[in-house]
C-alpha cells in the first residue's frame, strides 16, 4: 500500500515539473530567440521480486520481475533547433542560421539577424 502511494506521489511531483516546463514553453512562444525545453524521466528505484532464469533445451528463459518504486526527473533539456523564419516584407532582409562557437568551458550561441542598415546580435551563454 505505501509503495504504491509513494510511487504515485513521486509521479505527481514530476508531472507538476513537466507542466511547469510546458507552461514556460507556451508563455514564451512569441519571444524571439526562445528555445523550447523538454523533461525526461527515469526510474527512482526498482525492487527485484524474482531473478531471471536461463533458457533450457525445451523452453526459453524468463525475465526478472521488478516493482518500480517511483520516478524522478532525469533531465530538463533545451532544444537548440532553428526556429522558423519570419517574413518582413522587405526584399533585402535575410535570416542567418544559428552557429555555435566551442570553447574549453562553454558553448556560446550566436543568433545573427542581418538587415541592410545594421547587424543585430544576441549572445546567450550556457
Amino acid at each position: 500500500m505505501l509503495r504504491s502511494m509513494y510511487s504515485g506521489i513521486s509521479g505527481l511531483k514530476n508531472l507538476q515539473t513537466k507542466l511547469d516546463v510546458i507552461g514556460n514553453n507556451v508563455a514564451n512562444v512569441n519571444t524571439y530567440g526562445f528555445k523550447k525545453s523538454r523533461v525526461t524521466f527515469s526510474d527512482a528505484m526498482n525492487q527485484t521480486v524474482s531473478g531471471a532464469s536461463a533458457a533450457t533445451a525445451n523452453r526459453g528463459g524468463t525475465n526478472s520481475k521488478q516493482i518500480g518504486l517511483g520516478s524522478t526527473i532525469a533531465t530538463i533539456d533545451t532544444i537548440h533547433t532553428q526556429s522558423s523564419l519570419q517574413t518582413t516584407g522587405r526584399d533585402l532582409d535575410l535570416g542567418y542560421p544559428v552557429m555555435a562557437i566551442l570553447s574549453s568551458s562553454k558553448v556560446i550561441l550566436f543568433h545573427i539577424h542581418v538587415q541592410v542598415t545594421f547587424i543585430w546580435m544576441i549572445m546567450v551563454r550556457l
